[in-house]
């Protein structure tokens, strides 16, 4: 309440064709809307905090299976860098498919049974 809330789609909302009026994607969609949240998708918003200004990225599930100009026009369309530190994806193999120089840090999910992987350390389970 009171404090910007930012989401992204993942891939069971995308399940459905999305051009159907009562898809899954459309429906979820609408309700993130309704209750004020702001959907990125390949897009970015702007987050401010005691007076500091930056931008959260967020992405399409499925932007790491697109093919490289996709990507590159995706991630070209969405500024990142000091501006944009950070970047939401579904899918944590975004992280290595995305320009290493883009954004500081990704926050993924689709993460089954509370599976958590850090680059560089084992897989908690």
């Amino acid at each position: 309440r009171g404090k910007p809330v930012f989401a992204v789609l993942g891939d069971r909302d995308m399940l459905e064709r999305s051009d159907e009026p009562d898809s899954t994607a459309i429906r979820t969609r609408e309700a993130l809307r309704r209750n004020g949240v702001t959907l990125l998708e390949n897009t970015r918003a702007r987050f401010s905090r005691r007076g500091d200004t930056a931008y959260i990225a967020g992405i399409e599930p499925y932007t790491a299976r697109r093919p490289d100009w996709r990507r590159a026009e995706i991630f070209g369309g969405i500024p990142g860098g000091a501006q944009t530190p950070l970047l939401l994806s579904h899918m944590p193999v975004s992280a290595v498919t995305m320009p290493t120089d883009k954004y500081r840090a990704v926050i993924a999910g689709h993460t089954f049974c509370g599976q958590v992987e850090v680059p560089g350390t084992p897989r908690l389970t």
